[in-house]
């Protein structure tokens, strides 16, 4: 096989089945064993479109829980345009924020909610100074069963209830992009957003069609077999089955319109490009989590005027709202959550003052948006020596608690974000607590999570 049979391969199964799937609208499960009709999983779980960074991004600078924050040097330090006071509102709480954050005020699309009512800002450490320790945060630092990536051991339970082409999570970065995920302690190769258009919009070798435009023929094909199969067979309950979940012309016609009009947009590996492709891989059932890279001011220690971290907080901050644009214009903004995981935060103290800010491992700022997430801010921040960590945390109300009061300790922040993310996505609190922080204290945070 060429490459790009291999990755078709790689995206949809042996034999296309996960494009068969989306042609007829039948779980993959059933067209590999049609003679047993199996119902598709209903409920609450999520897809998750998953951003990390190895550079450590300045975000922890600029959220609410530490912007203007007394005795921190972050709004002073920002350009103008920052300097006027911005307050975002959070359940009943209202914080000042870096002014791109405010943006979330806003709802995704007409009849929605606003964002900033799914959106939690998780305030934790990752006890790491060191950017190759990115894998080592993402398996959280040793807490995880096996040393399994958060990710890995998310992707392996959201897939089987999806019923996903693949359990293994799917990387869509830039060809530049250093972060590598692993799955069950296999490395997964970067698919970039370009290679993913022309592997599905271009044609086929002796068809005028790539494979989004066969959809139509690939449904046809398969309804005619299954239902002659059903008929041959005096199988009523088989027949109803295909009758109950099987996609119309009309769905099908335009689901295949959709997607290639939303590969035709993506002209590069941009951070708008692999939100692009983040969606059409979720609307193929491709994979349970989508991992994608939005800068946020990267390695800053020689930003003048912390210019950097202002223009990408703001094109950062613009990604993540494109993200919940983009899920709602396809009608997935109750079945996919984002969050943000990355190595180490930026000091809230940087000695180089306005030239930039150095690594910070005792304090991070997770983000996490989803139908499954109550919109807050956990834990906060206290100084301590030269610089601020992250506090303790009351389990019950998400609240930071110094002097190390709350019952989840700065030791189990880390695990205690995932427990709440992963519960937040539809994973069984049981699996969740059996894999992830045994031992550290880590707990749910019930205020995050509805």
């Amino acid at each position: 096989m060429n490459r790009r049979d291999l990755l078709l391969n790689s995206l949809f199964g042996a034999g296309w089945v996960g494009l068969r799937s989306l042609a007829t609208g039948l779980p993959i499960s059933f067209l590999l064993n049609p003679r047993k009709a199996v119902a598709q999983t209903s409920g609450k779980p999520q897809f998750l479109i998953f951003s990390t960074s190895g550079n450590g991004d300045p975000v922890n600078a600029n959220v609410p829980g530490t912007y203007n924050v007394p005795g921190t040097s972050t709004q002073p330090l920002h350009p103008p345009s920052w300097t006027t006071p911005t307050n975002l509102t959070i359940g009943s709480t209202t914080w000042g924020v870096a002014a791109p954050w405010a943006t979330l005020s806003q709802p995704a699309a007409t009849g929605l909610n606003p964002v900033v009512d799914n959106t939690v800002f998780f305030h934790h450490g990752t006890y790491t100074l060191v950017h190759a320790f990115e894998h080592n945060v993402l398996s959280l630092m040793g807490a995880t069963m096996n040393d399994d990536m958060m990710v890995s051991l998310f992707a392996a339970q959201l897939g089987q209830m999806l019923g996903t082409v693949q359990m293994q999570p799917v990387s869509i970065g830039s060809s530049g992009s250093s972060e590598t995920l692993s799955y069950q302690g296999r490395p997964q190769p970067n698919l970039t957003p370009t290679a993913l258009a022309t592997t599905l919009a271009n044609p086929l070798p002796k068809s005028p069609l790539g494979p989004l435009g066969l959809l139509q023929r690939i449904r046809d094909h398969d309804l005619d077999a299954l239902n002659a199969m059903a008929r041959a067979e005096g199988n009523t309950y088989q027949q109803a089955f295909i009758d109950q979940y099987a996609t119309s012309e009309r769905q099908v016609r335009t689901l295949s319109q959709n997607l290639m009009s939303t590969l035709a947009n993506i002209p590069d590996n941009s951070p708008t490009s692999q939100i692009l492709a983040a969606t059409v891989l979720i609307q193929m059932n491709v994979a349970p989590v989508i991992a994608i890279h939005i800068p946020f001011g990267g390695d800053n220690h020689n930003d003048t005027n912390l210019m950097n971290e202002t223009t990408q907080t703001t094109s950062g901050v613009a990604s993540i709202f494109s993200i919940q644009q983009q899920l709602a214009a396809a009608g997935l903004q109750d079945k996919v959550s984002y969050a943000m995981l990355n190595v180490f935060g930026r000091n809230l103290l940087p000695p180089q003052g306005i030239n930039g800010r150095n690594h910070l491992g005792n304090h991070h700022c997770s983000v996490m948006i989803g139908s499954g997430f109550q919109g807050s801010v956990i834990g906060g921040i206290e100084r301590s020596g030269s610089d601020f960590i992250a506090q303790s945390i009351n389990s019950t109300t998400g609240a930071g608690v110094a002097a190390g009061a709350g019952d989840v300790p700065f030791s189990a922040t880390l695990t205690s974000m995932a427990l709440t993310l992963g519960k937040g996505l539809g994973i069984d609190p049981n699996f969740l607590t059996a894999n992830i922080g045994m031992g550290l204290g880590a707990k749910f945070i019930q205020a995050a999570l509805r």
